[in-house]
Parts: C-alpha cells; structure tokens; sequence
C-alpha cells in the first residue's frame, strides 16, 4: 500500500511505502560513545563490583556471628574475602586492552 508519510512524497511524486513500522533510516545518527563516557562508566561498574562484594562480606559475616555468637570473628573474615574478590572482580577493568599494550601472545 502507498500512502504519504508525514506528507513526504516521492521524488518521482509517488508516495513512500508504508508496513507500519518507523523507519530507522529518518531518526538522527547514533554517535559513537566518547571515550570519557566509557573510562567513567568501567570506573563506576568495577567500584559498585568491589563495594558490592565488600559489603556482601560484611553481610554474610554479620549473619554468621549471630548464628553462632562469635562476635566479631565472621565479620572481619567477611570483610577480608569481600575485599579480595572485589578486586578479583575488578582486575579484567584494570587490565582492559587499550591497543597501546605489547601482544604478549595470550
């Protein structure tokens, strides 16, 4: 079916073919991400990784130490182990290749 879309025609003075569906190709172009945005956005993510694990260390020795009444034991062993696996969780962000880096043939 060949209808106007938004008045628009045709340079031949047809109309354009309409499915029902909006055209990708009339919206504005998607820019590519600036490399500020991103270096920002790895930064938040590898920093909520690490306080998340931090505080669900914390969390879980807490419980422990009420469950069996070893204050404050569970909580600082739960804040040691949240700590290292935050920065296990966080070294790919580290080490994220930049294309400056020698190949190292890994």
């Amino acid at each position: 079916m060949m209808i106007p879309v938004g008045g628009r025609l045709a340079g031949d003075g047809a109309a354009l073919p309409f499915d029902g569906f909006p055209r990708s190709d009339v919206s504005s172009p998607k820019r590519a991400p600036d490399s500020s945005a991103v270096a920002v956005s790895d930064g938040l993510n590898a920093g909520s990784a690490f306080l998340g694990s931090i505080l669900a260390g914390t969390l879980l020795g807490f419980l422990g130490d009420l469950w069996l009444n070893t204050d404050p034991w569970l909580v600082v062993i739960g804040v040691v182990v949240g700590s290292i696996n935050g920065f296990v969780q966080m070294r790919p962000a580290m080490i994220k290749p930049t294309g400056k880096q020698a190949y190292r043939g890994r």
